[in-house]
């Protein structure tokens, strides 16, 4: 069941976007940050948007630790 409802909202459903973006999303999985742990939440923390797993490997190279997240965000979070 879980499987399939997945598959039904991703072909069927669309990413909710904050306000301060203004363009149709193209590719849902771009919304995702690479530092996240599981899918599921309904918004993406954009000020990490800007993060590339190239770019996270570099961080680490560094000898900084990168810490996975789950983001547990409602849609309360789009209501005006």
């Amino acid at each position: 069941m879980k499987v399939y409802l997945k598959k039904f909202l991703d072909k069927l459903g669309e990413m909710p976007l904050p306000p301060y973006i203004k363009h149709k999303l193209e590719d849902k999985n771009r919304y995702q940050t690479v530092y996240a742990k599981h899918d599921g939440s309904a918004a993406a923390p954009t000020a990490g948007l800007h993060f590339t797993p190239e770019l996270l490997k570099e961080i680490e190279e560094m000898g900084v630790e990168i810490a996975r997240v789950t983001l547990h965000v409602g849609l309360g979070t789009f209501r005006r």
